[in-house]
């Protein structure tokens, strides 16, 4: 066996065809040792891949041949995005992609940097509801600075969905010069469990978010 045949073997076996499940996900903690990560390829959508780091990560990658040359490319992580969400966003790149003749680069310059809503408890059950791009580097930097946060949710975000919105919606109960948000009522928490939890459309939490409004301004 020639060494190209030998790494063509090697990442084939490496890339198991899984229908891919949060169970699945959750479980899953392959040997990395000799290697930086090991993928699986989802049965539902083909080009979509789940990579399991030696850090212990799971992302997303969206799996294409340029030229002779085959590759993947990043563009987002488990959980911040769900399996749904990144079906329908490697489904959305191979549209634009294939059917729009654009180029891969360029694509994945647009969709590789999401914006992700994230929600933080502190030991005073206080909640911080903020935005970043890169939320690995930005829990990391918030949950080991400062002592007894802990990391309650995240979810990528929408016209609908956003930390703009959400901090509107809870404006009454915000603390003073920060992102941290009183919750005594478990508001807040309702809408995480809704958003993070359980996954709704936007379409629900749209809805959720006006009825929570006239409960606390009506």
């Amino acid at each position: 066996m020639t060494r190209k045949e030998y790494k063509t073997a090697s990442k084939q076996k490496q890339q198991r065809i899984v229908a891919i499940v949060d169970d699945y996900l959750q479980n899953w903690n392959p040997d990395t040792t000799g290697r930086k990560s090991i993928y699986i390829r989802d049965a539902k959508v083909n080009c979509l891949l789940c990579c399991f780091s030696k850090r212990g990560t799971h992302s997303w990658a969206y799996d294409y041949r340029k030229g002779q040359v085959h590759k993947s490319k990043v563009f987002g992580y488990y959980p911040a995005m769900s399996i749904r969400q990144a079906r329908k966003k490697a489904l959305e790149i191979q549209v634009e992609v294939i059917e729009k003749d654009r180029d891969y680069d360029d694509v994945f310059e647009i969709h590789r940097h999401p914006s992700h809503i994230y929600f933080l408890e502190n030991k005073a059950g206080q909640i911080k509801i903020g935005r970043t791009t890169d939320w690995i580097s930005r829990m990391k930097e918030l949950t080991v600075s400062t002592e007894g946060i802990r990391v309650i949710g995240m979810r990528l975000e929408s016209k609908t969905f956003n930390e703009t919105a959400v901090h509107a919606l809870y404006r009454k109960y915000r603390q003073q010069n920060n992102e941290w948000f009183e919750d005594k009522h478990n508001e807040i928490k309702k809408l995480i469990t809704a958003a993070v939890v359980y996954n709704e459309s936007d379409k629900i939490l749209a809805q959720m978010m006006q009825e929570q409004h006239r409960k606390i301004y009506c």
